[in-house]
């Protein structure tokens, strides 16, 4: 067996059965890591030939180059927080989402800070119940009106400021809630 590259070159003759010998030749190329690109489109393209998942995103190279069209050495190709695999096993929101659109319900939140980043158009919480009907657009204890009017947060956005506890369990950020103040005058001549 010679070797040709990366990949080995296998060449025997065979009798044609008419006196006559031909010479075959294959030639069988290198998968190192056995993801279904060769070593030598894998090098040429800048991927690690040594792994199947050059990117360590949950999506084999393979799959990436070929159907998804993601990028191989990127975990993010769309740069919007949640790992092509991720947005494709629908590992990290428990919903699907596009991992080459950074907005896949084109709601105005990146789907790594969209608690439904599949969310149908005109029901920010999907459930069910249309925004215009729902006091509660985003499902996250505050009606739309108290985040409009008084909390400053977005109300078909469930975690405004994106670190994982929703607007109504956050007390990560400054408290926009107005305190409740009772003043209370002694009246004259009650207290001794």
């Amino acid at each position: 067996m010679a070797a040709c590259g990366n990949s080995p070159v296998v060449a025997c003759t065979e009798d044609a059965s008419n006196g006559l010998w031909r010479v075959k030749v294959r030639q069988y190329i290198a998968d190192t890591d056995g993801d279904g690109l060769s070593d030598i489109l894998e090098d040429a393209q800048g991927f690690d030939s040594g792994s199947a998942d050059t990117d360590d995103d949950g999506i084999s190279d393979s799959l990436e180059w070929n159907y998804y069209g993601t990028s191989v050495t990127n975990a993010d190709t769309d740069a919007d927080g949640l790992t092509d695999g991720d947005e494709i096993n629908a590992t990290a929101t428990g919903f699907w989402s596009d991992p080459l659109s950074d907005d896949t319900d084109g709601d105005g939140i990146l789907d790594g800070c969209d608690w439904l980043p599949g969310s149908p158009d005109g029901d920010a919480d999907a459930d069910g119940t249309p925004n215009e009907l729902d006091n509660d657009d985003d499902n996250d204890g505050w009606t739309d009106i108290y985040e409009t009017g008084t909390s400053g947060t977005d109300p078909l956005n469930a975690d405004t400021d994106c670190d994982g506890i929703p607007d109504s369990q956050d007390t990560g950020g400054p408290d926009t809630t107005p305190p409740v103040i009772i003043i209370i005058e002694p009246v004259e001549g009650a207290l001794p």
